[in-house]
């Protein structure tokens, strides 16, 4: 509990505070409006004494003379200062009275009203002094007045003297006897005229009761007669329903502006199919809508229908549609075409106690709905075809179909975006244009989708550039092989000329020796050292023939390897041009 903060908390003016006790003063049950007074919650009261709420400036003969009223049967009303959870205060006009069960006190009730400005006033005055010493709390009457008792008791003496007298045999002064029956016919009259007021409540007291009547149970009738007393009792009771009255027309007043302001339309029908209230949207859609439902439902009438009218003006089939709401046991929603509008409607029927009290109903007009999930199956469709042409109109769409269809467009625009650059790119590619890869900011499944296609790019870049470097390199040898080859051919066809030459000239030179040796033979017989020299001439040149066939030999195996060199070179050249048109 907080400390006194000495701040006012000014109550609503129509507010009703109620709270019920035991004996013991515990709080047992409370309305609304005590929750909101007091600060508290339902869970931190119950069970807690009133005296949660007591202020300090409250003082303790105010209490004292509150308990023994309303512990003797009698209603009490004095003006309270309460104190708040968050130490604030604020000031009340309670009236308590007791509980009776079997003729049994059982328990207390306490109804509180917010007080006047001038009861404040006054209130904090006397509580001051009162603190102070200055005054003294005035005390709530609880019984008749004490002349009353006195003089009913010595009506009862006088009454009964002169029969005991009689008895004992004891006589008195005819004076004294006069005087005592006097007084006797005095108090009876007395006795008779209040058993009369009991009887006949004055005209204070009938005016008070036909106010309470009409409503105003605030103030407290004056007076501690019984019949005052008994009246107080029944005032707090009247109040104490009027207090829950309160908290049901809270709740009413809540659901009500909670019915206007919702989106949804809301109808509730009786269980006579009456219209018991419509929210704000209900009535705005069917006057938006009149003329269209009218073609429909002839005996439409929306000004009738508001004021109580009959279910059955919304529907083409009265009859069938009171059995179908009769039989629903728990909320039914159907969905049905009315008049070109899509609509759908719940149906919640109201039990208690196994009896039913009517039917809450409640209306969505899908028919905007309808279309945007319409367009979206067609775009989703368009898409999983590869067409990105299509886009949900969404006009006048609210809530989460307009974000649907917001989010379905999006998706459609960036996949359309995408798509485009990949294939821009891959035609690049087609044409050996990979100067570039997918360019833009991408996320998630994108982003990893335009790495990898760049990652194959500059891959590819560098593959290509590492064969034509191959190829340059490869083009180079060959070129300077083949000049090789060439030349060598060229040196080889030289010898062979020139051996072929030399062997010419060697056969001729051989066919002169011949030639010789015919004239040496044929002068062999010249001389013997002519001979010898011929026989020497003639080994030297039999051997000179042998080099001559060695040098011929030669000169082919030459012949061989130069057609094997042209070959080589050949296969070499087309490798070689094989390798390019591959590169």
């Amino acid at each position: 509990m907080s400390s006194v903060t000495q701040k006012e908390y000014v109550l609503p003016s129509d507010v009703v505070i109620l709270s019920a006790s035991d004996l013991e003063g515990r709080i047992t049950e409370m309305n609304e409006g005590f929750i909101v007074a007091s600060g508290y919650t339902k869970e931190e009261l119950v069970g807690q004494p009133h005296s949660l709420l007591r202020h300090p400036d409250m003082p303790k003969e105010a209490f004292e003379d509150l308990w023994t009223t309303i512990k003797s049967g009698r209603p009490w009303f004095g003006i309270v200062k309460n104190r708040r959870k968050n130490g604030d205060h604020y000031w009340v006009a309670a009236n308590i009275s007791a509980v009776y069960e079997q003729h049994q006190i059982v328990g207390f009730v306490s109804v509180r009203y917010p007080a006047t400005r001038e009861q404040i006033n006054a209130a904090e005055r006397l509580y001051t002094d009162v603190n102070a010493g200055r005054a003294r709390i005035p005390r709530t009457k609880v019984a008749l007045p004490w002349e009353a008792h006195i003089l009913s008791s010595m009506a009862i003496f006088t009454i009964a003297t002169p029969t005991i007298f009689r008895l004992l045999d004891i006589h008195l002064a005819l004076w004294i006897e006069s005087s005592i029956s006097a007084f006797s016919l005095g108090v009876t009259g007395y006795m008779i005229y209040n058993l009369f007021k009991l009887e006949k409540p004055s005209e204070k007291l009938y005016r008070s009761v036909l106010a309470m009547a009409n409503g105003q149970y605030k103030e407290p009738i004056t007076g501690h007669d019984p019949w005052s007393n008994m009246v107080n009792m029944v005032r707090t009771r009247v109040a104490e329903r009027a207090a829950w009255q309160y908290d049901a027309d809270r709740e009413t007043a809540i659901m009500t502006a909670a019915m206007n302001a919702a989106s949804t339309m809301l109808m509730v029908i009786d269980s006579h199919y009456n219209v018991r209230s419509m929210n704000e949207s209900l009535i705005r859609f069917l006057k938006d809508n009149e003329t269209a439902l009218k073609k429909e439902l002839p005996n439409l009438n929306i000004a009738k229908l508001c004021d109580h009218g009959s279910y059955d003006m919304l529907t083409r089939d009265p009859e069938r549609r009171r059995q179908t709401i009769a039989s629903m046991t728990e909320a039914v929603v159907s969905e049905k075409e009315l008049a070109g509008l899509i609509l759908r409607v719940t149906f919640v029927p109201i039990i208690q106690s196994g009896e039913r009290l009517g039917t809450v109903i409640e209306w969505a007009d899908r028919t905007n709905d309808a279309r945007i999930e319409k367009q979206i199956q067609q775009v989703v469709q368009d898409v999983n075809e590869g067409i990105f042409n299509q886009r949900v109109q969404i006009g006048n769409a609210a809530g989460f179909h307009r974000s649907a269809g917001d989010q379905v467009n999006k998706l459609t625009e960036n996949l359309a975006n995408f798509t485009k650059v990949i294939s821009h790119s891959a035609g690049e590619m087609a044409f050996s244009r990979l100067s570039t890869g997918l360019t833009g900011d991408y996320s998630g499944t994108y982003r990893s989708i335009q790495n990898a296609f760049n990652l194959s790019i500059r891959n590819l870049n560098e593959v290509l550039g590492q064969v034509q470097f191959t190829s340059n390199q490869v083009s180079s040898a060959m070129g300077q092989l083949s000049e090789d080859v060439h030349n060598f051919s060229e040196q080889t066809q030289q010898q062979l000329k020139a051996v072929q030459e030399t062997s010419a000239s060697m056969t001729d030179m051989l066919h002169a020796v011949k030639e010789n040796a015919a004239h040496v033979r044929e002068t062999d017989s010249l001389t013997k050292g002519v001979h010898d020299k011929v026989e020497e001439s003639s080994q030297v040149m039999a051997q000179a023939q042998q080099a001559m066939q060695a040098i011929q030999a030669s000169g082919q195996k030459i012949g061989d390897i130069v057609v094997l060199i042209d070959s080589i070179a050949f296969q070499t050249n087309l490798l070689a041009l094989n390798a390019a048109v591959e590169a």
